[in-house]
């Protein structure tokens, strides 16, 4: 397997379980994170829209950079995904010098 190094301070814990209804709430323009299997990783999307049978639509940028992805919607790529692959995109801020908290932006449309 592939390692790399990295410093503490770039780290993140793991987010918190998506909220009880979280799924049913979300509306098209929200952030979330989809599981990217190919690269192993979660990447920051946006849903564009609810397929059904749990099946979702989002945008993505190909660098995976979150202010592409709050961008204009004509310049992301449109990928499906299952409700299984989906979790809110979680920021990790530092609200004191040993605390962290968990924000959930809402961005919908």
């Amino acid at each position: 397997p592939l390692r790399e190094q990295h410093p503490l301070k770039n780290m993140r814990p793991i987010p918190p379980p998506p909220p009880v209804g979280f799924f049913e709430s979300v509306v098209a323009g929200d952030l979330m994170d989809s599981w990217d299997a190919s690269w192993c990783r979660w990447m920051c999307v946006r849903l564009a829209r609810k397929l059904g049978s749990g099946r979702y639509e989002v945008l993505c940028s190909a660098e995976d950079m979150k202010d592409e992805v709050l961008s204009a919607a004509d310049t992301l790529e449109r990928r499906e995904g299952l409700e299984n692959d989906l979790r809110p995109h979680w920021d990790c801020k530092q609200t004191s010098s040993h605390s962290l908290s968990w924000v959930a932006p809402r961005v919908g449309v």
